[in-house]
């Protein structure tokens, strides 16, 4: 294989979601990476973006018996996650069983331990979890239809709710151009009711709701 082979992108797979529309796994340089309506959700980006927040927004001693992912994509931050943390258990909501199809067959999260995962919007699993038998150490908020959040996460009821649910929350926003502005409109609407802190990661702002 030529050096031009492994350094021009191929498209592996295109598969189609009823959630997601188009999705497209994109070899590059040898690495596999899941592409939706043109976003990333998955590889090295989305492990850099988490690994930034939780060493920037959270306590140094942090020793979470379990975490709570909202949002699959292809599974990146789970392996690292579970390398991170490794006495942890995971629960990760995907409302799109496509999506959980691929990151079993395409990203193989099936190797990792302890982890459950729950096929359902994670609007509704925040609106009906119980909160005296369901509460997690860490939740991770990182939903998207394409380039926008499911409008249940602009809802402060639905935040509060996964506030009392999570001993600390940290919400993945979009953070450039026209998303800029949606962000820092939505930061301004939560602050009354939330201590924020956030961290800007080049092309998304993580923000720590308490």
């Amino acid at each position: 294989m030529s050096i031009k082979q492994l350094l021009a992108p191929e498209i592996i797979a295109t598969l189609h979601s009823d959630f997601n529309g188009e999705i497209q796994l994109i070899k590059f340089a040898n690495t596999l990476r899941l592409e939706v309506g043109g976003l990333t959700q998955s590889g090295d980006v989305m492990v850099w973006i988490w690994s930034t927040a939780i060493k920037n927004l959270l306590p140094k001693n942090l020793s979470p018996e379990n975490i709570l992912i909202l949002g699959l994509g292809g599974g990146s931050a789970l392996f690292w996650l579970r390398r991170r943390f490794p006495k942890i258990h995971l629960t990760a909501v995907e409302i799109d069983p496509v999506m959980i199809e691929i990151s079993k067959k395409y990203f193989h999260i099936g190797k990792i331990r302890d982890l459950t995962i729950v096929n359902q919007d994670a609007v509704e699993f925040i609106k009906n979890c119980k909160l005296n038998a369901d509460h997690w150490s860490l939740i991770l908020m990182d939903c998207y239809q394409g380039f926008l959040t499911p409008t249940g996460f602009d809802d402060v009821k639905v935040l509060q709710k996964m506030k009392r649910a999570g001993e600390n929350v940290l919400l993945n926003r979009l953070y450039w151009d026209e998303h800029k502005t949606a962000t820092d409109e939505f930061v301004a609407k939560i602050s009354p009711y939330f201590q924020i802190k956030s961290i800007y990661t080049a092309s998304n702002l993580i923000i720590s709701i308490s």
